[in-house]
């Protein structure tokens, strides 16, 4: 693939995986709307968020045992489009679920299937990443990881406004119908592409344990990566993964509910404090993955040595934050500072 068409995938790509996060952020924006006086939903924003969350990641955590073998089945491109179509459309029947004779149980269910369709998002993706040229695909997987805090960056920021001039069934049908023209979008680019439907598999694969340029097969670096290619321990990193994704993931979900519930703010300002965060998220992304590549090709620093440095960053000063936020209460602004580092 040139780099040029790679690179529109990958855009694509990005602009999907932006409407999967900002729909996820949809029912903890608009669950005070919902559930507020007056409304015909019986129920209240954290019994609304708490349940739809446990759905949605249900179906999530389904997507993530199938997902492999799906993208070996399926070319990245189109399992992304395809599942953010079907996932868009259960998104524009969120509304109907909440409004029926028993809006728990078919909200319940509908989440759990918008869960399931979404989980299959960075998956598909990161096969995406796999077909573009080596050269640029640091960038790349910077610009795919970025699109989680894009998607709920614009829908902390947007969502508010919406839900101040309109109702809060338009917030989630433009949601929808902005997925939906995504989907459309990364389907014709795959057809302009020639991108098959389905992989060819090919002869055997490279070692994973490959180092990187500049790292030798005798020094340290070299056996600690045969050691990391040990079943055990690769499991042990696999659900240390799981567990800090789960925990962004659900704390992403309850973050509205939490400014506004433990630091009195509205709806209505709900959207700076909310979108700060997920907007930090995007900078330092897109910074890492540019740096990455730009340090391997013209200092010769192995990425993978760059990579494990910003990951301890990454785990070091979340701990940190996380541990302060704990103590707080009617603070909106020290709040938002710890959430976004």
């Amino acid at each position: 693939m040139t780099r040029s068409g790679g690179f529109a995938l990958a855009t694509l790509a990005t602009v999907s995986i932006a409407c999967n996060y900002a729909t996820r952020s949809l029912i903890p924006i608009v669950s005070h709307a919902v559930c507020s006086e007056g409304s015909d939903t019986d129920c209240t924003a954290a019994e609304l968020v708490s349940d739809s969350t446990s759905a949605f990641f249900v179906g999530d955590l389904l997507a993530q045992f199938t997902a492999g073998p799906l993208v070996r089945l399926v070319a990245g491109p189109w399992l992304l489009a395809l599942s953010t179509a079907g996932w868009a459309v259960s998104t524009l029947f969120l509304p109907s679920a909440l409004k029926s004779s028993s809006p728990q149980r078919h909200h319940s269910l509908l989440q759990g299937l918008r869960g399931l369709l979404c989980g299959f998002g960075y998956p598909s993706a990161h096969a995406v990443v796999a077909t573009t040229p080596h050269e640029i695909r640091s960038t790349v997987l910077g610009l795919i990881n970025a699109a989680a805090g894009i998607g709920a960056m614009l829908a902390n920021f947007v969502l508010p406004e919406l839900l101040s001039r309109h109702s809060w069934e338009v917030s989630i049908h433009a949601l929808g119908v902005l997925s939906l023209v995504s989907a459309a979008a990364l389907m014709l680019l795959s057809l302009k592409s020639r991108v098959g439907l389905f992989t060819q598999l090919k002869g055997k694969q490279p070692s994973t344990s490959k180092n990187s340029p500049g790292e030798s097969n005798d020094s340290v670096g070299g056996d600690i990566l045969q050691w990391l290619g040990e079943p055990l321990i690769r499991g042990i990193i696999v659900w240390m993964v799981v567990v800090s994704i789960g925990g962004q993931a659900i704390g992403g979900a309850f973050l509205p509910t939490f400014f506004i519930e433990r630091h009195g703010l509205s709806v209505a300002t709900l959207g700076f404090y909310t979108g700060i965060p997920p907007l930090a998220q995007v900078i330092v992304s897109l910074s890492a993955g540019f740096a990455c590549d730009i340090l391997a090709a013209k200092a010769g620093i192995p990425a993978r040595s760059m990579q494990i440095k910003l990951q301890q960053l990454a785990v070091g000063i979340p701990m940190l934050s996380l541990l302060l936020l704990s103590r707080l209460e009617n603070q909106p602004r020290t709040a938002c500072v710890l959430v976004t580092l």
